[in-house]
């Protein structure tokens, strides 16, 4: 073989040798842009995967609450410290939020109470509900003992009214009114009364407790510090015929009614046994509120 031959042979050998290599860097190009393609669309299934647990828990975050952006809601909900390994999103996070027809709960992990700086009444249970108290925003009183505490509230006030002003005696009698409405019944099922078909309604009185308190009396009245009655107008009249210094008055007996200090309104009431039935408890709010609008309260002072 001439030196020619030798030639041609060696370039067509690397011409197929360059056209190989082309073919391999092809293949290899389309492999790892095959794999960047991959890579991508599972980092965005991940990120989307992400996104729908961020918007299924809605949680809040401490840089949240430290922006002092964050509206919290009046209804909470104390949650077991656990209930952070159910997702990722939650690990970080203080807590987190739900809405239910209208009722707004912020769910709180219990090891974030004390960093919130809440007040807890009567006491801080874990799976509780507590509702805001609406005299003071940090603190919360536990749903079914609302009513409860504000009872006592009322009675104490009362019974402070009555120390500032003089008084030699209070007594303070609680009653409780209670509407029946009795419904048709037919073929054996109840039904809603409308237009013009019968109904009977009975309404009751019961008193429930009464309560009495002496004491040794003054002649120099001072005027109280009101909350549950700093709008009623009966206590804020007595208030100044004690304090005016003319023709003081002796005694006197008013009828402080339920609906003019109530707790809450109805229809907060019904949200909160909303959130309740969620988790599965019992709804008993509402008529806990009726109650109280039907309620009132006997006071009766000496001086």
């Amino acid at each position: 073989m001439n030196e020619n031959e030798i030639q041609m042979v060696e370039q067509e050998t690397a011409s197929g040798e360059k056209k190989k290599g082309s073919f391999t860097g092809l293949i290899r190009k389309i492999a790892d842009k095959g794999h960047q393609i991959m890579t991508e669309k599972a980092d965005k299934s991940k990120n989307e995967a992400y996104l729908k647990r961020l918007e299924k828990y809605n949680p809040v975050y401490a840089a949240e609450l430290e922006s002092g952006e964050f509206y919290m809601p009046n209804m909470l909900f104390i949650e077991d410290d656990s209930k952070r390994r159910e997702a990722d999103v939650l690990e970080e996070a203080i807590g987190w939020r739900t809405k239910e027809k209208g009722a707004e709960v912020f769910h709180l992990f219990e090891d974030m109470v004390e960093q919130m700086g809440f007040v807890f009444l009567p006491n801080l249970q874990c799976n509780a509900f507590y509702y805001v108290d609406c005299f003071d925003k940090s603190k919360f009183l536990r749903v079914d003992c609302v009513f409860a505490i504000v009872r006592d509230e009322k009675l104490a006030e009362l019974k402070h009214i009555a120390c500032c002003l003089g008084a030699k005696k209070c007594t303070i009698e609680m009653a409780e009114s209670h509407t029946n409405v009795q419904n048709m019944k037919n073929e054996g099922k109840f039904k809603f009364i409308k237009g013009s078909e019968e109904r009977s309604k009975q309404k009751t009185e019961q008193n429930f407790g009464k309560l009495v308190v002496e004491f040794e009396g003054s002649k120099n009245p001072t005027r109280p510090t009101l909350k549950w009655f700093a709008h009623d107008q009966n206590v804020i009249n007595l208030i100044d015929a004690r304090c005016s210094g003319v023709n003081g008055v002796k005694n006197e007996r008013v009828e402080l009614y339920g609906a003019m200090s109530s707790a809450m309104s109805q229809k907060t009431a019904c949200e909160i046994d909303t959130a309740i039935i969620k988790t599965g408890g019992k709804a008993k709010m509402e008529s806990q509120a009726i109650a109280e609008n039907e309620s009132k309260l006997i006071y009766s002072i000496e001086f």
